[in-house]
This record gives C-alpha cells, sequence and structure tokens, in this order.
C-alpha cells in the first residue's frame, strides 16, 4: 500500500508540472520524497520503521502544497477570465443601449472586484451614451493611468460627441500627448499633426503628419496635409508631390477642390 501512495505522488507530481503547468519545486520535491521513500520501504538498510513513516508524511504534505497551489492558481484563472467576460458583458451592453442591465451588471462587478481604471472607464462611457459629458469627464479623471491607450481613445471620443466649445481645446491636448507617448500609434501621430496644422505650427505639423505617413503611406488625407504644409513651408516641388500622392490615392470630392485651390495659388504666385 505504502508502495502504491508513493507511485501515486510520483505520478501527481509529473502531470501538475508538465500538463497543469504547476510548481516545479514542489513536483519535484514530492518525487525526491516518494522515491526516497521507495528505496527506504525496499530496499534492506536496516532502518526504523520512523523514517519510513516521516517519507510517507513529507509526500502527503507536499502533495497537499501542490495540490492546494494548483487550486489556487486555477482558481486566480477563472477569476482573470470571469472578470474581463463581465467587462466586455457591460460594454456590449452599452453598445447595445441597454443601459439599466449595463449599470446593473458594473455595480455586480464592482462589488466583487473593487473599482479600477477599467470599471472607472464604463462609468464613463455610460455618462457618454446618455450625454452626460461633463459627468463622462469626471470619471475619466479619476484613471490612474492617464497615458494608456485606452484613456486617450476613450477621451478621444468623449471631446468628439461633446458639444461645448472647450472640447476643442481638451482633444488637442489629448493629440498631442498620445503623439508624444505612442510614437507607433499612427492614428493619433496623424491628427497630432492636422492639430499643428491648424494652430499654423507647420514644423511640428511636418515632423507628426511624416511620422504617420511612414507608419501608413496609404491615407490620403495624411498626403494632403502634408502637401498643404509644403505649401505653406514654400516647398512647391514637395507640395506637388504629396498632392499628386493624395489623388492617387483616392482623395474625395472634397479633398481635390481644396488640392485644386492650392495649385492655383501657385500658379498664381
Amino acid at each position: 500500500m505504502i508502495l502504491i501512495l508513493f507511485v501515486i505522488f510520483i505520478l501527481f507530481s509529473i502531470l501538475n508540472m508538465v500538463i497543469f503547468h504547476g510548481s516545479v519545486l514542489m513536483g519535484v520535491l514530492t518525487i525526491l520524497f516518494s522515491i526516497g521513500g521507495i528505496v527506504l520501504r525496499v530496499g534492506k538498510f536496516g532502518l526504523p520503521k520512523k523514517a519510513v513513516t516521516a517519507a510517507v508524511i513529507g509526500c502527503v504534505l507536499l502533495g497537499i502544497l501542490t495540490l492546494c497551489g494548483a487550486g489556487l492558481r486555477k482558481q486566480s484563472g477563472n477569476s482573470i477570465r470571469d472578470y474581463e467576460d463581465r467587462l466586455y458583458t457591460v460594454q456590449k451592453l452599452l453598445m447595445d443601449g441597454k443601459l439599466d442591465k449595463a449599470v446593473q451588471e458594473l455595480k455586480t462587478l464592482e462589488k466583487q472586484y473593487g473599482t479600477d481604471d477599467n470599471t472607472q472607464v464604463l462609468w464613463a462611457l455610460e455618462n457618454l451614451v446618455k450625454e452626460n459629458f461633463e459627468e463622462a469627464y469626471v470619471y475619466m479623471n479619476q484613471v490612474s493611468d492617464k497615458q494608456s491607450q485606452l484613456y486617450y481613445a476613450v477621451m478621444e471620443r468623449i471631446c468628439i460627441q461633446d458639444p461645448s466649445d472647450k472640447s476643442v481645446g481638451r482633444i488637442y491636448e489629448i493629440y498631442l500627448e498620445a503623439a508624444k507617448q505612442w510614437p507607433d500609434w499612427t492614428h493619433m501621430q496623424k491628427y497630432a499633426g492636422i492639430t499643428y496644422f491648424e494652430q499654423n505650427n507647420y514644423s511640428g505639423a511636418q515632423y507628426y503628419l511624416s511620422r504617420a505617413f511612414a507608419q501608413d503611406s496609404t491615407d490620403y488625407r495624411v498626403a494632403y496635409y502634408l502637401g498643404a504644409v509644403a505649401y505653406y513651408q514654400g516647398n512647391v516641388e514637395q507640395c506637388r508631390q504629396y498632392f499628386n500622392e493624395a489623388i492617387k490615392l483616392g482623395a474625395d470630392d472634397d479633398t481635390c477642390a481644396e488640392i485644386l485651390w492650392y495649385m492655383e495659388q501657385m500658379e498664381a504666385r
């Protein structure tokens, strides 16, 4: 019976480490104690039964610790998945306009897992759906990581929908901060460049628009703005190149009309 017990401990430890990715240290110790117990049990060392008993007790304790560790890891993994699933559920309810259910689910989520940046953002989105823009800003101000992509993306969305005059200044700040913080985020590079262009800061506009175009050379709006920047900087040849590129990339009628205006101004000089 003791030998069978030791063999079971060995098999359990191997399964725990290989299949369930459990604690390697606990698994190895259990195996070593089990092998030691087998040697003591079948060998003729003249050792007292207490030694074998100690080996059995050691295996039992290590087995319990290994099992508990596996259980905690499983529970933790399930908790993370449950948390993420419920975040998605709230988002889906908000998108579907089911605000009452979204609020109820969000309150339950916070009660179980506490308040964090994700729940603050969801409360902000809930207020955005109801067009309570100031409340949405309040919740976003409580987000701890104000340099995350999530924060910038949601703040941009709120500012775009907010009809108040101060939303313009806010969204400009968002674009410039996000572009500096996330240099590979093409969307923010593009709109930081457009922001500088609208502020008549053509060197800043050229810097960010060039970064955006290097990351995505298929955006005709970026090519158009680079052409406009070149126009104001007096670089006629570069201006024509970017405008032609914008047309090749499928510029819409309004953009083509703006390009034509710039071309006529250059011809008139």
